[in-house]
């Protein structure tokens, strides 16, 4: 019935197929949950189960279903943990990290990179173990945790460089060299944003290079530097626009507008901002956008222009607040308090302020702290406050030292710790070095009885070959020569045998004619006329030699008192 409604029945078969394709594509990627997990327990073993939920988690995240998605790799996550595989229970964990990333729920990143780690160490695998441990200082980082983050990346780049795996340790540089210029160890963070670049120069990875650059310009910045800090960021824009970078080209413009709003050219500043903000917000990524709105914020307030300073810093705040993210949340807070100062309203000012201070504190934001200390001294200033305008500035000069301290104090820790590692490293090198003669001297070594041991193997198979054609010949020639002598034994005994039948011959006819023999003493006569006995005529004529005995007649005749006696031994010997 359904190919008489089409009259091309080629036509029908094809759409035929794709209804059935259609019907079976929804039925597998049906969002009816309960079904889906149905099918799964009843086909597929514990293994099976837990690879299939982490494929359906792989597809919800891809379509950034994000919380759907997290269901399924909870459920895998547990049975890999109850088949005990913790590899694979590991790599689902780092799965829900980045899912909870995505969703900008930092703590729980923090916890699932944690428990990746524990089953990775589990099993000693040591470069999950580093690849974990960097991910912890990621959620850290996060979440405004800069010393416990530090503590993580320093963890991970001691393994990196027992592994030798240098792309992550280009990585565990920048983050440790982000965390140093947070904490305003500019010196440190410089010498890492270095060892990162070496290493990112070397594996040519251009997109590495366009951020390290401007990090490194970040840290002249800091230091005053301006004008050294231009042509990093100048270079990084480059090679952002020469590989189509956005998110380089976006941060190049947004630490050139730095520089500009430093230098007081605001027009360029907000010009170089408002084309990095249209990256960010294309992208509808609150923590990109909090970001650049803080750095136009920054310019207004320069301008002057309160008002709008303010919609930013607050705007700022509110999708730093979004993504969890409070390091900005506190930064947004202290600059509205300092906004509200500079508008006259010292209540809501000292609010957000006190707001920042609580945070700064819990999370040791010194310098926050101590803008905060200033800031708050300032308020009570003006309103006469003089005695605790003084205790907010000694509190501000007491986290200045703190600062200055901390930073000489970490400086003289990170060369120290440089040098353990330069010197750990120079050892490992001569190690490797020496091992690498030792492995070429043993392998040389082998090459050379390999050689030998095939040398003396031709020569034995040579002498084998020699010593078994000798032998064959030795036994042909013995063979030969027994042969020979055998022939020659032969041909002498026929020889012997024709001149003893010659022999006989002769004497057979010697002796065919009558012999004369004496009737009485049975002589012979011979040809001569003698006369002689049998036995000569006999010796003369063959080869017959003659032994005397007695015959019985004779014995009875002759010695007949012997007769007896020897006639009895005869018959007892027969």
């Amino acid at each position: 019935m359904f190919f008489k409604c089409f009259p091309d029945k080629k036509n029908a078969i094809v759409l035929l197929l794709t209804i059935t394709f259609v019907l079976f594509s929804n039925e597998c990627y049906s969002n009816d949950t309960a079904n889906l997990n149905r099918r799964i327990q009843t086909t597929f073993s514990d293994s099976g189960k837990a690879k299939l939920l982490s494929k359906r988690g792989d597809y919800y995240f891809q379509k950034e279903s994000y919380d759907s998605s997290l269901i399924y790799y909870l459920k895998a996550s547990k049975l890999y943990d109850s088949l005990g595989q913790s590899i694979s229970a590991g790599m689902m964990y780092l799965k829900l990290r980045e899912n909870y990333e995505k969703l900008h729920k930092n703590k729980d990143a923090l916890i699932f990179a944690q428990k990746a780690k524990d089953r990775f160490e589990a099993v000693q695998n040591d470069s999950l173990i580093a690849k974990s441990l960097s991910l912890i200082g990621r959620a850290r980082w996060n979440m405004g945790n800069f010393t416990e983050a530090l503590d993580a990346y320093l963890a991970a780049e001691r393994l990196f460089k027992v592994l030798n795996d240098t792309a992550s340790l280009g990585s565990v540089y920048n983050a440790i060299g982000s965390i140093h210029w947070f904490l305003g160890n500019y010196d440190i963070a410089l010498d890492h944003y270095q060892r990162s670049l070496k290493i990112r120069e070397a594996l040519q990875e251009n997109d590495k290079i366009a951020l390290i650059l401007n990090n490194i310009g970040l840290v002249f910045q800091d230091w005053g530097q301006i004008d050294e800090a231009i042509p990093y960021h100048k270079k990084a824009l480059n090679l952002a626009e020469k590989i189509d970078y956005p998110f380089g080209k976006a941060y190049s413009r947004i630490n050139l507008g730095i520089i500009w709003t430093k230098k007081g050219q605001y027009q360029k500043a907000l010009q170089m901002f408002k084309k990095a903000s249209k990256y960010f917000y294309n992208l509808k990524d609150p923590a990109g956008v909090a970001y650049i709105e803080k750095f136009l914020a920054d310019v207004y307030d320069r301008l002057n222009q309160n008002e709008k300073a303010f919609e930013y810093y607050q705007s700022s705040m509110k999708n730093s607040q979004k993504v969890n993210n409070i390091f900005r949340t506190t930064v947004a807070q202290f600059n509205i308090g300092r906004i509200y100062k500079k508008m006259g309203d010292k209540d809501k000012a000292e609010l957000f302020i006190r707001q920042s201070l609580v945070n700064s504190k819990l999370h040791k934001y010194k310098t926050l702290i101590k803008k905060g200390y200033e800031l708050l001294a300032q308020i009570n200033e003006e309103r006469k406050n003089y005695k605790e305008a003084l205790d907010y500035f000694k509190l501000a000069a007491a986290y200045n030292d703190s600062i200055f301290n901390e930073q000489k104090i970490a400086a003289i820790s990170d060369l120290q710790l440089r040098l353990k590692f330069e010197q750990q490293e120079r050892e490992n090198a001569v190690l490797r070095k020496n091992n690498k003669i030792q492995e070429l001297t043993i392998s040389r070594q082998k090459l050379q009885r390999n050689a030998l041991i095939i040398i003396l193997g031709l020569i034995l198979i040579t002498l084998i070959l020699i010593i078994h054609k000798w032998y064959i010949a030795r036994n042909i020639n013995a063979l030969l020569k027994r042969q020979n002598k055998e022939i020659k034994a032969i041909n002498q005994e026929k020889e012997e045998l024709i001149n003893e039948l010659k022999e006989a011959l002769e004497n057979v006819n010697q002796l065919e004619n009558l012999l004369p023999i004496c009737a009485s003493c049975k002589k012979i006569r011979n040809d001569e006329g003698y006369w002689s006995s049998v036995e000569d005529y006999i010796s003369k004529h063959s080869n017959i030699k003659f032994s005397h005995g007695i015959c019985p007649d004779c014995m009875m005749k002759l010695y007949p008192e012997y007769y007896d006696d020897v006639h009895t031994k005869g018959e007892k010997s027969d």
